[in-house]
């Protein structure tokens, strides 16, 4: 291994690659056998070139189409080409040129007929490769283009091109219908050029045919590399990347300090980051789930039956309804909830309330809000809260709850007590990670709710940042100013990392001692 070189990639003999590995050679067009749906035995998806479906050797076996002529190895084409543009113009026969022997360079002719050493195509170009020389410039990349060139003069040439295992480009069958990578067309292509050229032909005739092969190698190399390279590329996408489950990532931006004391809930402290709803609920996302199932799905929708007690938006009344698998099917598992949370995304759903829809076609609320400004209480049905509550109802108060305020209940619930760590790269002292406890934002502003319970006639939960209908969502991660130096930030874009510390013992919010959804119970009780 040679120091500090993270890798060490050579240029591939392609034609001694095939010669030392035996591989198999694919010469057919053909999918399937003639009135078989055996995979054709010279075929891309030859089992016996490469392997049985479903066999490891079918994942790691390459074979080769041999091309019936010699062309550069793609990537020293693509150098090539990049160096002058007069190469690409001779090879593909746009121009003439004059060899000078002298310098061992080409020259561009506007008058080949007056020239008789003038000559373009592909034979021209080739025949005069060996003797090539390419000048150097102040520009490190072309020397490095050059370099290359001149370190592989000896395996520039090829004759074959593998093809990658079947296993990593099968047939996949879709609806019925078969599928298949696009490299696939790319390879039948390039076999199609190699039949149109015969093994021993070196006339000039044949350059057109040289040209498009030349290219189609490259095309398929090209597709390769992308699939490989960058952010979304297998090295750095799949295998180097830094994705990890339940976390995030986003924009930083300034904290607002604007509250009227410094204890108030509201007040971002030095040990808290400020997370928007969305963010919270993907990096908290199983604990946010089991808390919506927990308190408010389950309650009303794990009956095992499909007559479910729902809302109706004209009376307000609580009545039965029947309720089809289909529509259940988008409440009552973790999946669906998942659903739920990513679809929370679209700011334009935030504010619609819950409702589910009955075989009758009739979307029913699902719960209701009675909304006083600093205090709310949760119920279902109109005629069971003015009986609990025992004072006057005023119905101008009363709505159903919303996507935002349900979930946002379930994230603070799921939220108090847990802590994450935040990260912004790269890592460059010890500041830029620390472990930080969530404070829950919505929207901006937001406001301070007190959960009433109506039977007791008590407060039974503060809401420090209880969404404000109408209102846009905090959508970044705000910091505590104190934290900033260290790791490096300021509000010009930077973005960081948001990780579930797991390893940190968390317990569900309790009050008095007890559990919260046990300390809530006008909602258990009308749910």
């Amino acid at each position: 291994m040679i120091a500090d070189d993270p890798f060490n990639v050579s240029l591939l003999d392609i034609d001694n690659y095939v010669q030392t590995h035996r591989l198999g050679q694919v010469t057919s067009l053909s999918i399937h056998e003639s009135s078989s749906t055996a995979f054709s035995v010279g075929g891309l998806f030859s089992e016996t070139i490469f392997g049985q479906l479903g066999s490891t050797d079918r994942l790691i076996t390459f074979g080769y189409i041999k091309l019936n002529t010699s062309i550069l190895h793609p990537l020293i084409y693509k150098n090539l080409v990049k160096l002058a543009s007069l190469y690409e113009d001779i090879l593909t026969g746009v121009s003439y040129a004059i060899f000078d022997h002298d310098t061992n360079m080409f020259t561009r002719c506007l008058d080949p007929e007056n020239h008789e050493e003038a000559g373009t195509g592909y034979t021209f170009f080739m025949g005069h490769f060996a003797l090539l020389q390419f000048e150097r410039n102040d520009s490190r990349v072309r020397s490095d283009r050059i370099d290359i060139i001149e370190k592989y003069r000896k395996i520039l040439f090829c004759q074959n091109l593998l093809v990658l295992p079947a296993g990593l480009r099968d047939l996949e069958e879709d609806q019925g219908n078969l599928t298949t990578d696009d490299i696939n067309k790319l390879y039948q292509t390039l076999l199609s050029y190699s039949f149109a050229i015969p093994p021993t032909a070196n006339s000039s005739i044949y350059d057109g045919v040289r040209v498009a092969i030349q290219r189609k190698a490259v095309e398929i190399y090209s597709y390769i590399e992308n699939i490989l390279t960058g952010k979304r590329g297998f090295i750095q996408g799949s295998w180097g990347h830094r994705r990890i489950a339940l976390g995030t990532r986003n924009v930083i931006t300034a904290a607002s300090y604007a509250t009227m004391t410094p204890n108030d809930p509201q007040t971002i402290q030095p040990d808290e980051t400020k997370l928007g709803l969305f963010q919270s609920m993907k990096a908290l996302q199983p604990i946010v789930v089991h808390h919506v199932r927990k308190t408010f799905f389950d309650p009303i929708l794990g009956q095992d039956a499909n007559l479910i007690a729902l809302v109706d938006p004209e009376t307000l009344q609580l009545s039965y309804h029947e309720i089809s698998d289909a529509e259940l099917n988008k409440f009552d598992t973790s999946a669906a909830i998942e659903g739920w949370i990513s679809r929370f995304r679209n700011s334009d759903i935030r504010y619609n309330p819950v409702t589910i829809t009955a075989v009758d076609g009739i979307a029913y609320y699902f719960l209701m809000i009675y909304d006083e400004g600093d205090e709310i209480s949760l119920f279902r049905g109109l005629a069971d809260f003015q009986s609990v509550s025992g004072r006057e109802i005023d119905r101008q108060k009363i709505r159903p709850i919303t996507w935002a305020e349900l979930l946002y209940m379930a994230t603070y619930n799921a939220a108090s007590g847990k802590h994450v760590f935040i990260t912004r790269y790269p890592v460059i002292q010890d500041e830029s990670c620390y472990p930080s406890k969530i404070h829950l934002c919505t929207t901006i502003p937001s406001r301070i709710v007190r959960l009433r319970n109506t039977i007791a006639d008590s407060v039974v939960l503060t809401y420090p940042e209880y969404p404000i209908l109408g209102k846009p969502f905090l959508d970044s991660v705000q910091i505590h100013t104190a934290r900033l130096q260290g790791l490096s930030a300021d509000f010009d874009g930077d973005e960081q990392n948001v990780r579930l510390d797991s390893n940190i013992k968390n317990e569900f919010p309790l009050i008095d001692g007890k559990s919260l959804t046990r300390n809530l119970p006008s909602l258990q009780r009308n749910l």
